[in-house]
């Protein structure tokens, strides 16, 4: 009977605390739906990078010989290497 009488305690126990959540979750007043203003954007200055990439297997997937990537770019910050 310890098991039942545990059982039915705890069970009371959750009701009371649900009932409580149920009480505290009402609002007093109605919640208004507003828009919140966000700080100005600003476009930031760069210089354009513009890569490009060609891939160049020789031997149709043999790998015989050996596979090329050629990789070019134009652009960026004076002095830019790659």
């Amino acid at each position: 009977m310890r098991v039942i009488d545990d059982a039915t305690w705890l069970l009371g126990r959750l009701q009371r605390w649900i009932g409580r959540r149920r009480q505290r979750t009402k609002p007093e007043t109605p919640r208004l739906c507003r828009f919140e203003a966000m700080e100005p954007r600003q476009l930031l200055a760069v210089d354009t990078l513009y890569v490009g990439v060609v891939y160049v297997e020789e031997d149709i997937g043999s790998d015989v010989h050996g596979d090329t990537f050629e990789i070019t770019f134009e652009g960026g910050k004076p002095g830019t290497e790659l």
